[in-house]
């Protein structure tokens, strides 16, 4: 489902991450599917589509619901205690943020613009990171 936000009503408005209303983009607003209920903590998801556009959102909300369930089903993966499946998981999460996957001790020493990139992609839920998918941009399995 599209979502304009737009100044209609306080109530109708996303609250963004960093705690500023926007009025102007939109959003793509879906249920998390019950499977995933084990690596995503919301019950219901707001996805920027960062254009004002309709038609343009209406192009870009399909691929960017896709990327997200690739992204949960490879954090369904990494829950299980195989380490070879983790190891896989990891790459795969990675990938889905637009990083190759890096052991921590390559990641250390990544310029401090390509580091911070990587930081800067970790996805939060109430400014807490996702710690599978902190470990899989940072190296860590």
């Amino acid at each position: 489902m599209l979502i304009r936000l737009g100044p209609l009503r306080r109530s109708t408005l996303l609250h963004h991450a960093r705690g500023h209303y926007r009025g102007t983009t939109w959003n793509l607003r879906k249920r998390v599917p019950a499977r995933y209920s084990k690596v995503e903590p919301r019950k219901e998801l707001w996805l920027s589509l960062h254009t004002d556009s309709k038609a343009e959102a209406e192009a870009k909300a399909p691929a960017i619901w896709r990327a997200q369930i690739e992204a949960w089903e490879a954090r369904l993966a990494g829950a299980t205690e195989d380490a070879e499946k983790r190891f896989q998981a990891a790459q795969d999460l990675a990938g889905k943020r637009g990083f190759s996957w890096l052991p921590l001790a390559e990641v250390t020493h990544l310029p401090r613009a390509d580091l911070l990139k990587r930081i800067e992609a970790i996805p939060a839920h109430r400014q807490q990171p996702n710690r599978q998918e902190a470990a899989a941009i940072l190296g860590h399995v």
